[in-house]
């Protein structure tokens, strides 16, 4: 089928990006020896973007595969900078976030051109469906699934240490408001004390 083609074609670019994207990111080179993600990986990963690519399609028409336009429509928006981009992000959970709500914008003015009344709810609907069939299908693919996790944990681990870094900036900046303010308190008992020092004189003042 044209579809099936496209699909394979659509995951297997997808996925190539996708490292490229996540080793741009960390700055590494995927293709090194001493950094490489195993075959076995970079292939369940292809697996399951086919699998959530067909999810996709399908939620927005299954019938897509009677025109050749609205087949090249599709494909040249699967492989879009804008899809590719966000794709990538699912080899980095915990890290960055998929944004469907961009996707969603960007794919209602590209596919609305070749499907009359796909309305953009729909098309963020059809990226659930692809996010849920791409999750499911990792779910059986133990090497990806656990790449996943300690991409996940790595991610969170970076977070918190966001938050820690965060946190410790906070309380240097409480402990130096604290500071200025106990100065600001003793200029102001200074001041009074002077106040004091003056009506004491002017009230004791005995002109010459």
């Amino acid at each position: 089928m044209l579809v099936e083609s496209i699909v394979a074609a659509a995951a297997q670019e997808l996925a190539n990006r996708a490292f490229k994207g996540i080793g741009k990111k960390y700055s590494v080179d995927i293709q090194d020896v001493e950094y490489i993600i195993n075959s076995q990986i970079q292939d369940d990963f292809k697996r399951c973007l086919d699998i959530a690519l067909k999810a996709f399609i399908s939620f927005i028409n299954e019938d897509i595969a009677d025109s050749k336009a609205q087949t090249q429509n599709v494909q040249d928006y699967l492989l879009s900078t804008s899809v590719s981009e966000e794709v990538w992000h699912l080899l980095d959970p915990g890290a960055e976030y998929f944004d469907r709500g961009k996707l969603t914008q960007i794919g209602h003015e590209v596919l609305s051109k070749s499907f009359d009344g796909l309305s953009e709810t729909q098309i963020f609907d059809a990226w659930e469906e692809f996010l849920k069939a791409f999750s499911f299908a990792s779910r059986s693919t133990p090497e990806f699934r656990e790449f996943l996790r300690a991409s996940y944990e790595a991610g969170s681990f970076k977070a918190l240490s966001n938050i820690d870094d965060a946190l410790e900036k906070m309380g240097a900046a409480i402990n130096e408001i604290k500071s200025e303010e106990s100065a600001a308190r003793q200029s102001i008992s200074d001041y009074v004390e002077e106040l004091r020092g003056y009506r004491n004189w002017a009230t004791n003042f005995q002109p010459v």
